[in-house]
């Protein structure tokens, strides 16, 4: 597997998924091939970032490492996902409320508590506008 981390490399994640037959998304993959290069998944991509980790990547004995870190994976190098019970109630903020405050339009001190030394991804929640899921425990956007 290619080295996908190093002082140079740009710092690249990718976010894709297959449901399975039933159309529910249980697994996700860790890693994608293309172009002869294997990137990591966004979320590997932001842990890898967060984490500091330098050391290239390793699948083997059914796990994925990175350094002092590894994860289980299926042997297509998929992790299982476990999804809250109440994804009703998962929290979620509005992208405009965030973009207001990451421009500097409005001041907003509960969105800095929420969000401080937290990594944040801006997606579409719109159902009308977007993909909507569906999981073991309901449908998520």
């Amino acid at each position: 597997m290619p080295a996908l981390l190093g002082a140079n490399r740009p710092r690249v994640g990718v976010l894709n998924y297959v449901p399975d037959e039933d159309g529910k998304m249980r697994r996700q993959p860790l890693l994608h091939a293309s172009g002869g290069l294997v990137l990591p998944s966004l979320p590997l991509a932001t842990f890898l970032l967060a984490a500091r980790v330098r050391e290239p990547l390793e699948q083997r004995d059914g796990r994925l490492h990175a350094g002092i870190h590894s994860w289980p994976v299926t042997d297509s190098g998929e992790v299982l996902l476990r999804f809250p019970s109440n994804l009703r109630e998962v929290p979620t903020i509005s992208a405009h409320r965030v973009a207001l405050a990451a421009f500097g339009v409005r001041a907003d001190p509960e969105l800095s508590r929420l969000v401080r030394d937290r990594v944040v991804f801006i997606g579409n929640s719109s159902a009308a506008a977007g993909p909507v899921t569906d999981t073991p425990n309901g449908r998520i956007s």
